[in-house]
């Protein structure tokens, strides 16, 4: 059965934010679970400390959904009425944006050790695919940038998507075309980014350097970004 992952970002009124993290762990949660397709949720906020600087930050919130449908058209609507309308009608939501993407690829785990004890943090690289070149884009990152990625101390796992046909109404701006989920365990999150980054700019201490990333650039557009959240939640399943 396909599975889904769907990312809504967030930004809440300016009502005090624990009552917003409240309402979706005590009221939004449940009633999500119970529609057929939800497998699962997590809420979480967003980090000061990101893998890139640069890029933009508009979102304090995030959830992400976990669905297994045949067809999520359903799941779809229920979600945009408990999570998107409904809170925008009580005076709890500012602003969102939702991305429903079609997972492609298995969940990757690292072959490091991992500190299951470490606080947990999840990474949304937002990407582009250039069209016409799939084959290639997840070649390159099958053969070389997820061992790559997932070789970096405190990057536990990856999962990989591609933008769904359908989308949650109201309909939004789809940025992105290509989702790559991060999960990180580390202690010290900013040493954690920053060992990620060195790697890529082929300046760490560990000597470890990744391959140009201009060895993409027939495939994969630079036009993506990145955002870093912590979860304030557990992973919330179906009772």
């Amino acid at each position: 059965m396909p599975a889904y992952n769907l990312v809504h970002y967030q930004n809440p009124t300016l009502l005090p934010e624990p009552q917003y993290a409240a309402w979706q762990r005590a009221d939004l949660a449940p009633a999500i679970l119970n529609t057929p397709g939800f497998l699962a949720v997590q809420f979480m906020s967003q980090q000061p400390v990101q893998l890139q600087p640069p890029s933009p930050q508009p979102w304090r919130f995030c959830a992400l959904y976990e669905i297994e449908a045949e067809e999520p058209t359903a799941a779809l609507a229920v979600f945009s009425q408990l999570a998107c309308r409904q809170p925008k009608e009580a005076g709890l939501l500012e602003s969102d944006a939702t991305h429903l993407f079609e997972l492609t690829r298995p969940h990757l785990p690292t072959c490091n050790p991992v500190d299951l004890t470490a606080p947990l943090h999840l990474a949304f690289v937002m990407g582009n695919c250039i069209e016409g070149k799939e084959i290639e884009y997840d070649r390159w990152y099958d053969e070389t940038h997820s061992p790559e990625v997932l070789g970096t101390p405190d990057f536990v796992a990856m999962r990989r998507g591609r933008i769904a046909a359908i989308q949650a109404s109201p309909a939004n701006e789809q940025p992105a075309n290509r989702l790559v989920l991060l999960s990180i365990r580390s202690r010290d999150l900013c040493a954690s980014i920053g060992e990620f980054i060195a790697r890529a700019h082929g300046t760490s201490p560990s000597g470890v350097k990744w391959a140009p990333r201009e060895s993409a650039a027939a495939f994969a557009s630079l036009k993506r970004t990145t955002h870093v959240f912590t979860p304030f939640s557990p992973r919330l399943t179906q009772t």
